[in-house]
């Protein structure tokens, strides 16, 4: 059975615990953000989410983020988890409250009481990032794609995609300053796209590493561009060295678009910028 709230009222199913746990669902414009994750001497998404939530729950409240998004990178779903006192005021009250004090870049969208052992991060199951690519500069897309005066080959790239399939070892599609140790993936999902005359990169894994998709996209276009060929993808998985992957793609072009619990329906993700 489905976990989510009715549009009006916070389930109280945890009121005679000290804590109850949240689930958040937001979108943002990261442009001007160092990321999701709280950094030093910088700003990013969770430390304007952790205050705006706090000031209206009045709680000192930390959240905890279903993964990490690198500067500049966008995302049109996002989830995180906070545990606090269970607040009184409806889900429309409490939503409109958070909407009202964080900026026009972030929005939430959605609220709702999970399990206790429910977690952002470690119980989501599938995460699907979109990457945008334009021939021809546009004012209302030069933030959210990336500019190619000469578009690649999309049919040697969907053929290159077949190598990211399945199960494997991306540390060669990872940053060389990750602290991962484990940079085993499953990829369930790749393909390029033609959307409303935008080349759109969708691909859907159990989990990313840090800076994945970008370099997927960087040589994946090395592909497109006949660079390399489609096979030569599999060497660059089995090189485990990021310095055999093409340069990682711009972030303006990159969204989180969707990620998916067993707990929970699915929303139908935001189609932006197309």
């Amino acid at each position: 059975m489905k976990n989510r709230f009715s549009a009006n009222l916070l389930n109280l199913q945890l009121q005679n615990d000290p804590l109850a746990r949240y689930f958040i669902r937001l979108s943002f414009k990261g442009t001007r953000y160092a990321g999701w994750q709280i950094q030093d001497n910088a700003l990013t998404v969770q430390q304007v989410l952790n205050q705006a939530v706090s000031t209206v729950l009045r709680q000192d409240i930390r959240t905890t983020g279903c993964g990490r998004t690198d500067t500049g990178v966008h995302a049109s779903m996002f989830y995180a988890h906070f545990d606090c006192e269970t607040p009184a005021e409806s889900v429309d009250k409490l939503i409109m409250g958070f909407n009202a004090v964080l900026p026009d870049d972030i929005s939430v969208r959605e609220l709702f009481e999970v399990e206790p052992d429910h977690h952002a991060r470690y119980s989501a199951v599938k995460r699907t990032y979109e990457y945008f690519i334009t021939d021809r500069p546009d004012p209302f897309y030069h933030e959210f794609s990336m500019l190619s005066y000469r578009l690649p080959d999309m049919a040697k790239m969907n053929q290159a995609c077949q190598f990211l399939l399945g199960e494997h070892d991306f540390l060669s599609f990872c940053k060389s300053d990750s602290a991962s140790k484990n940079f085993i993936c499953t990829v369930y999902h790749a393909e390029w796209a033609i959307r409303s005359g935008v080349l759109v990169f969708r691909v859907t894994a159990n989990r990313f590493l840090r800076g994945m998709v970008r370099a997927m996209t960087g040589t994946l276009l090395k592909v497109g561009h006949g660079r390399i060929e489609p096979h030569e993808i599999s060497s660059v998985i089995l090189a485990h060295d990021r310095s055999a992957a093409g340069t990682a793609a711009p972030a303006s072009g990159l969204f989180l678009t969707c990620i998916e619990y067993p707990f929970i329906e699915t929303p139908a993700p935001l189609k932006f910028p197309v």
